[in-house]
């Protein structure tokens, strides 16, 4: 956690906001979804993997920061903490729960005989910076 604390101080207050602007639209996105807008934002992901996987800026990008913030935030998105945060704050619950129902959705189409080409692709390109099967919960 200390290279996260480091990254989170050394950013200026553009920047801040700029981080904070962008999850604060995806926290209000997914907390808004219906049970019936859970399939099609699970298809939203994987096609964002499809594209993610053709640009090589990002990707470099990805396995500069995986270890930094990636990694730590999905932790914390599945920790202890995150729970008592979701018994405190009705919103979040709603955000943590549609989140793993979409993922969940997203990881059941990577593990299955369609999406395993995709999967194979993702684990080879980013070369030991992602862990797929960490921080996975029951649908």
């Amino acid at each position: 956690m200390h290279a996260f604390n480091e990254y989170l101080f050394n950013l200026s207050d553009i920047e801040i906001n700029l981080e904070f602007s962008f999850y604060h639209r995806a926290l209000s996105k997914v907390s808004a979804l219906t049970e019936t807008e859970y399939s099609s934002y699970s298809k939203g992901i994987i096609t964002n993997i499809k594209l993610f996987l053709t640009n090589e800026t990002l990707i470099e990008k990805w396995k500069q920061t995986y270890l930094i913030t990636v990694k730590p935030c999905t932790a914390f998105y599945d920790s202890p903490v995150s729970e008592l945060m979701c018994e405190f704050n009705p919103k979040y619950k709603i955000y943590q729960d549609n989140i793993h129902r979409c993922c969940s959705l997203a990881y059941d189409f990577l593990n299955s005989e369609a999406g395993c080409p995709l999967k194979n692709e993702l684990i080879k390109k980013l070369h030991g910076y992602i862990d797929i099967n960490s921080c996975t919960m029951e649908s």
